[in-house]
């Protein structure tokens, strides 16, 4: 017996295993998800080995693998016409024929296989048809571009999700592993992406659907699947609405525990998703500041200390000053801003987009804060540091770092911060920008160095005085 009709074998006793009260937890869907998933995995590995001859072979070299294509052929054919009785049949023949043949995928794509099989899934009603058409889906499916093509052709990712919603657990199972190796091979983000971008306004009903398999890959062991997962995650986070889903199926802590994995590459894929949550509604960025949001983020600064997760770090940071008064207090109490103004300082002022969320963050300050929160800010060096970030060519980073000058002015309240922008040449700086080709800079630049002006004239009017 050849080791791959045994593995065949053992697929087939895997395929019929049943999965137990799947709708109770997600973790309950995990083992046999990735059970698939590695089989497949394999399969692929083994099947991207054979191509080169498979490029050379055609369908009469296959008589070699004793098996009749005329008459694997007139089943398919009868596939189309037999009553559900004899359909089954048919499909439970080929079924064995595909478990314990030698014969590569491509065959039974040529075949016409794929398409028709699709078709039955599409249209009957019959349980055990629909439950075995998965089974030889699953089982041809190595990751061929062509299989990929025939499933699109045939719009089977949106079959496959509404059947999602069937009272059977067992197709519901079978469902499940083929989204899972749709989306492994590929890739997670593209399914989501078309799904959620393909019409306007985004179709937001399949999230139910979908939810689960993305976290079901975050609670995976497999650095690829998690990686998936996280973007299925940032795609649906994407909608306000939807972050609620994923904090109602209690995945922070999952998603904080991958925050600080050994992986950069799974750090950075949860850093996206924290942003959506930071950008979200008061409520969602409050959770992240009662579950400690700023002590793991400096936690896996101090850990990489990388101009990436800075970046993503400065603009989760930006999303949370754009909040209330308190929420903000907690920002400048903390040490990342800290961290963030001392490493654009020494080590990343040539990174714009550090340079940029810093700039949005002290705007949301300045905005949204009180008195006290600007002081605390300024104390900080921020003046020195917008004085040197807005010597640059990035047209939004110059025109944040005037909005903050033109702020600080109208403020009127604290001369040492007026002078303190004098003292780091950011007058000078204004004044070369109001020559500058883009109007909304160089009018911004004008406005800003009159009230500057009026500024200086109180201040000299009112040390006349005393």
């Amino acid at each position: 017996m050849s080791k791959n009709f045994q593995r065949k074998l053992c697929l087939r006793k895997k395929l019929h295993k049943k999965t137990s009260d799947r709708e109770n937890s997600i973790l309950k869907r995990v083992e046999n998800t990735f059970a698939i998933s590695n089989r497949l995995r394999h399969n692929l590995i083994q099947q991207r080995r054979r191509e080169p001859i498979l490029q050379s072979t055609d369908l009469n070299t296959t008589q070699k693998n004793n098996i009749n294509f005329g008459c694997i052929q007139q089943m398919i054919q009868n596939l189309k016409y037999k009553q559900n009785n004899q359909v089954l049949d048919t499909i439970l023949e080929l079924k064995e024929i595909v478990l314990i043949s030698e014969t590569p995928s491509p065959y039974f794509l040529q075949l016409g296989l794929v398409q028709t099989l699709i078709q039955k899934i599409k249209t009957s009603k019959n349980e055990d048809i629909i439950e075995n058409s998965l089974d030889i889906l699953i089982n041809i499916s190595t990751g061929l571009s062509e299989y990929i093509q025939i499933l699109d052709g045939n719009n089977a990712q949106n079959i496959f999700l509404k059947l999602l919603s069937h009272n059977n657990p067992h197709i519901q199972s079978k469902i499940f592993e083929k989204c899972c190796l749709i989306e492994i091979i590929k890739n997670i983000s593209f399914l989501l992406l078309n799904l959620f971008r393909t019409t306007f306004p985004p179709d937001l009903s399949i999230v139910p659907d979908v939810i689960d398999i993305f976290c079901s890959f975050v609670l995976s062991d497999e650095i690829s699947l998690i990686i998936d997962g996280c973007w299925g995650i940032f795609y649906i986070t994407k909608f306000d609405s939807q972050i609620d889903k994923i904090l109602e199926l209690n995945m922070y802590p999952a998603l904080i525990k991958l925050l600080h994995n050994e992986s950069l590459r799974i750090t950075i894929s949860v850093f996206p998703i924290l942003s959506n949550i930071s950008k979200g509604e008061q409520r969602h960025k409050q959770f992240l500041l009662n579950n400690k949001i700023l002590d793991e983020l400096e936690k896996t600064f101090h850990r990489y200390n990388n101009q990436v997760v800075l970046s993503y770090v400065s603009l989760i940071i930006s999303n949370l000053a754009n909040g209330t008064e308190a929420q903000i207090g907690e920002i400048i109490d903390s040490k990342l801003l800290t961290l963030i103004i001392e490493n654009i300082q020494e080590k990343y002022g040539k990174i714009d987009a550090i340079k940029k969320e810093f700039t949005v963050i002290v705007l949301n300050v300045l905005e949204n804060g009180t008195f006290q929160h600007i002081t605390n800010l300024i104390e900080k060096g921020v003046i020195e540091l917008i004085c040197q970030v807005i010597q640059t060519i990035d047209q939004q980073i110059i025109y944040n770092c005037l909005q903050i000058f033109y702020i600080i002015i109208k403020l009127n309240e604290n001369y040492y911060i007026v002078n303190q922008i004098e003292k780091y040449r950011g007058f000078e700086i204004v004044n070369e920008l109001t020559n500058h080709k883009n109007t909304l800079i160089a009018t911004l630049s004008q406005k800003i160095l009159q009230n500057f002006n009026k500024c200086l004239n109180e201040q000299i009017k009112q040390d006349i005085e005393h």
